[in-house]
């Protein structure tokens, strides 16, 4: 199957492939997928990598066949639809078969999907190096610069979208991949959801997590916690997001993040390993 995936890919690929035999049996049958790694990711590592939360399989829920056996047998049906299901292969390449379906930014991510995550995320990266090149033109460019996948690799077997962001035993079963891809991609900068990263520390990734030069630890990118969690001082007609250069039309929620950070930034302590935004 030929997706033009880039050498990192094709390395993360057959990591992953090594590892995987089935889908746990609390997850959707699906194979996990590897990261999608933009095209100016710097091949010997030193880049970054944005990690959102988990897979979300809920859209592929059938009504008629609520069981994973069931799931299974009329897996065909999903293929003409969304061809990432054809097999395992396509499975675990599945962000860069969207994109090449789709378009956009749209890699089997929610937040980076909407580009919501891209902008929180290029505003910390423009707040950690503000010289460093980064895309600024449009999200698509950005994502081409940086590496973006979920440590949660799976999808809870349901007809909704459930979280298991505190929970260790999940996350135990997904230590091979995420391990896989701090290998592969060796990041100088992580951006993760910090509830993901404390709930990673209780696994045996604690020592290699502690070996990334910088880790940023931010809320999910969603409407709700960061509407509740996340409310900037100035007016919105006042948001720094009026005058940044990557002016990028996304969901208000991700602006709203973006101008609570900036109120921060000069009292950040940026040269810290770890953020805590």
């Amino acid at each position: 199957m030929d997706v033009g995936l880039n050498a990192l890919e094709r390395n993360l690929l057959e990591s992953y492939r090594q590892h995987f035999s089935e889908a746990p049996s609390w997850a959707f049958p699906v194979a996990p997928p590897i990261p999608f790694v933009g095209r100016s990711y710097p091949e010997n590592g030193g880049g970054v990598l944005l990690y959102a939360s988990a897979e979300n399989l809920g859209y592929t829920w059938d009504d008629a066949n609520p069981t994973r056996v069931g799931w299974e047998l009329h897996s065909s049906e999903r293929v003409n639809k969304w061809p990432w299901f054809e097999n395992g292969m396509s499975q675990m390449v599945r962000g860069r078969l969207m994109l090449e379906s789709v378009g956009g930014t749209s890699v089997h991510i929610g937040p980076i999907n909407d580009g919501t995550q891209l902008k929180v995320a290029r505003h910390i990266v423009q707040c950690l190096r503000p010289l460093s090149g980064f895309a600024e033109a449009s999200a698509r460019d950005f994502l081409e610069q940086i590496a973006v996948s979920n440590p949660g690799k799976y999808s809870i077997f349901s007809r909704t979208n459930m979280d298991y962001a505190r929970d260790v035993g999940k996350f135990k079963e997904m230590v091979p991949y995420i391990l896989a891809d701090l290998n592969a991609l060796r990041p100088e900068v992580l951006i993760i959801p910090g509830t993901i990263y404390n709930t990673l520390q209780r696994t045996t990734l604690k020592d290699r997590l502690a070996e990334v030069p910088k880790v940023v630890l931010i809320s999910q990118v969603q409407p709700r916690p960061i509407r509740v969690w996340r409310r900037p001082l100035a007016e919105k007609e006042r948001w720094c997001v009026n005058t940044v250069r990557y002016r990028w039309d996304v969901a208000a929620h991700a602006d709203q993040y973006v101008q609570w950070i900036e109120e921060r930034s000069m009292t950040t302590k940026w040269g810290e390993r770890i953020i805590r935004l």
